[in-house]
């Protein structure tokens, strides 16, 4: 029999604190509530600085973030980067979009799951666009899970 809306929504709830509990998070309520926001910077053996910012729109649902890398030693070798993304999880559906701001390179992936059992077929469309080189991309798949 099919599950009720709530009863996926208490499955999704579920899974969801596993996840977290499995990767050393906290409950949700911590570590993701309305207007939580995380910084991690990160220092590479090549000299290069990578700063990332996450924040929480709405917990479970719409996070943003970006990533910001430079060298430290030599400034006027390389150039920043700077990376903006943001994620929207609906409820049997994600799309994740991310602008890379010094190419102009704009990625997207729409994933649906088609039933709703955890154990579900996952439909995947993604793109690509590369303005400035004339370059497009489209993929998709089918994820069957055993």
């Amino acid at each position: 029999a099919p599950l009720t809306p709530q009863e996926q929504q208490e499955l999704e709830t579920a899974e969801t604190n596993n996840k977290q509990q499995q990767a050393g998070g906290g409950p949700p309520s911590m570590t993701e509530g309305p207007g939580a926001s995380s910084i991690v910077a990160n220092f590479h053996s090549s000299g290069m600085m990578t700063l990332n910012y996450k924040r929480v729109i709405t917990p479970q649902r719409v996070s943003v973030g970006s990533e910001l890398a430079f060298p430290l030693f030599a400034p006027l070798q390389d150039s920043p980067e700077l990376l903006l993304g943001a994620e929207f999880n609906l409820t049997r559906s994600k799309l994740q979009w991310s602008l890379d701001c010094n190419t102009g390179k704009i990625n997207s992936v729409l994933e649906t799951r088609l039933g709703m059992s955890p154990m579900a077929p996952r439909f995947t469309l993604s793109a690509a666009m590369d303005h400035f080189n004339q370059d497009f991309k489209f993929g998709y798949s089918i994820n069957i899970d055993g």
